[in-house]
Formats: C-alpha cells, structure tokens, sequence
C-alpha cells in the first residue's frame, strides 16, 4: 500500500502518518492500493472518501481537531479494507456487503459503517501516545 498526504498543516500531516503507522499494522490491505490522503476546508465533519478500484482520494476536513483526524483516518481506512477485499462493493445500482443487497439499509445500521466506527476505537491508543 502506498500513500500520500497534502494539505493541511505540519503537526496535522503528522497527526496523518502517525494514524497511518498504526493502521498499517493493523488492517489487511494489499500492496497494490494507492490512497491520496488531503486535509482541506470542508462544509462536513469528519471526512469524505472516493473510491476506485485501487486508488482512493480520502478528504479530511482540516478544522477538526488531532483526535477527529486520527478517528477519520481509522475510519476511512478500515472502509479502504472493505472495498480492497470486496467484502464491500459499490456498483451504480447497489451496495453489497459479503454478497448481500444493503443499498436501503439505513446509514448508522450498515453493516460496514458499524465495523468502521468500532475501528476507530483503536485510534485512542495512538492518541494517548502522541498526547492529542
């Protein structure tokens, strides 16, 4: 897995590659995904992600705190492990999690926003550590 990050400013980059360091260890990734990470003014919380088959763009909004950054960073890139290992698939019709149709199920009960929320836990670690 390659990454890069742009934007944003030092101690936010490094708050970045710290997250990244962690997930690395802990999440299945292939070695052949790429993910353009950048730290921009957003009108959300959080952050926002476009997805390809093997690249991804992930937007983090650069007014969130160090601890929102790192909770977006394991968030985002547990759904990057998703779509990678097509567990999780989007298609232009519908989303299908493990085979099955979940393209009407409600956002906080999907299956995979469940998994990625409870990723983000492991970020808390991390943050004690650097002492965000």
């Amino acid at each position: 897995m390659l990454y890069v990050v742009t934007g944003g400013n030092a101690k936010q980059r490094k708050v970045i590659e710290t997250a990244m360091l962690y997930v690395i260890q802990l999440l299945n990734i292939p070695n052949d995904v790429f993910i353009d990470i950048e730290l921009c003014k957003m009108d959300v919380k959080g952050g926002v992600m476009e997805i390809g088959k093997r690249r991804f763009h992930m937007e983090i909004n650069k007014q969130e705190s160090f601890a929102e950054i790192a909770y977006t960073v394991f968030h985002e890139m547990k759904h990057v492990e998703q779509i990678a290992n097509k567990v999780l698939v989007y298609t232009y019709r519908d989303i299908k999690w493990k085979g099955e149709d979940h393209t009407t199920t409600e956002y906080f009960k999907r299956p995979w926003e469940v998994e990625a929320y409870k990723f983000e836990r492991n970020a808390d670690l991390m943050l004690k550590r650097i002492g965000a």
